[in-house]
């Protein structure tokens, strides 16, 4: 049985919903908050599984109250009901980590959807090295949960039976995570960038690369709620990410003190910046390995390391074998 609690001052308003809600879950159990005091007070009490959370024009205190409910409750599903756009709230909806936002007047079939793709995501359950990564996550981690993608990886391929139902179960558990950490700016992203061609399912190591992508993303996303400067860095990481560059070079391009930029990532990542930077390069090494017929110094030379020995102590550092090894274990399934 679901608890849903609905802030709204509208007591018509608050009937009505609560009339579509029932409609679609006789068993949903309501509780009903006017103000903001009573809509903690009933978070403390009861195991609230989904709020509806009415915005006006100044609700900064209701926003700043719904963080509070996302710290004892993490896998609170929000969803916020307001006449004005969601443009107008700006950036305190994604510190909030909304999941779904209804603009008013709004129908009865969107919140039945709403519900129904709730009652999905809820019943979903990743398999115990994805909880690992996801843990990972939550204590940004980002070498951890590096780690942690190949054993997820081969744990889902386990209990699928062809390459399809690999796929879906990837993609599915990519939603889930970024639905847990990103929310509503999970459903506004651009999916095209996250695309998983399905010959990759062929090739283990392909997948690792795709699911890289996916916690960058959703660690990035994070770091930028509490610290928006990273992102002239993380635009200067992908504009440079083929060249050579030092910290300094790094930090004077991003105009932002070097000493601050260590600080504030490994406080975010649990990694250095240059790490980063290197593990980073280290995914298109692996992709021209498996797609192309470079020389180890040409690969050196295109993704700007020293030269071929330096890159090929990096990647047995970050993948735990060597680029021969690497090489062996991916050939002859694509052709080059």
């Amino acid at each position: 049985m679901y608890h849903i609690l609905i802030a709204e001052p509208d007591q018509t308003m608050s009937l009505v919903l609560s009339r579509i809600i029932h409609r679609f879950d006789s068993d949903a159990k309501i509780y009903i908050a006017e103000t903001e005091q009573e809509m903690l007070e009933t978070s403390r009490k009861e195991k609230i599984h989904i709020l509806f959370l009415n915005l006006t024009s100044r609700s900064q205190s209701l926003i700043e109250a719904g963080k509070e409910l996302r710290k004892f409750n993490p896998e609170l599903y929000i969803c916020i009901m307001s006449v004005y756009d969601m443009s107008f709230y700006g950036k305190e909806l994604f510190s909030l980590r909304v999941d779904r936002y209804l603009t008013k007047p709004f129908s009865g079939k969107d919140v039945t959807q709403l519900l129904r793709e709730y009652r999905q995501q809820s019943s979903y359950q990743p398999v115990p090295a994805a909880k690992r990564l996801i843990t990972c996550i939550e204590e940004k981690d980002f070498p951890a949960a590096y780690a942690g993608l190949m054993p997820a990886i081969i744990e889902i391929a386990a209990g699928t039976q062809d390459e399809v139902e690999l796929r879906g179960d990837l993609i599915q558990l990519a939603d889930y995570i970024m639905n847990i950490f990103l929310g509503m700016d999970h459903n506004t992203m651009n999916r095209e960038q996250f695309f998983l061609n399905i010959q990759w399912c062929r090739e283990y190591e392909l997948l690792k690369i795709w699911f890289f992508n996916i916690i960058e993303h959703v660690f990035r996303k994070i770091s930028l709620i509490s610290y928006g400067i990273l992102e002239r860095f993380f635009v200067y990481i992908d504009e440079n990410k083929y060249n050579h560059f030092s910290l300094t070079d790094l930090a004077a391009g991003c105009n932002i003190s070097q000493g601050y930029l260590s600080r504030t990532f490994k406080g975010e990542f649990n990694m250095s910046v240059m790490d980063y930077v290197k593990l980073k390069k280290i995914q298109i090494v692996k992709l021209d390995l498996i797609f192309s017929s470079y020389s180890l110094s040409d690969l050196a030379s295109r993704t700007g390391f020293y030269d071929g020995g330096h890159m090929h102590r990096l990647f047995q550092q970050y993948e735990k074998m060597s680029i021969q090894d690497f090489k062996d274990k991916t050939q002859n399934k694509f052709s080059k």
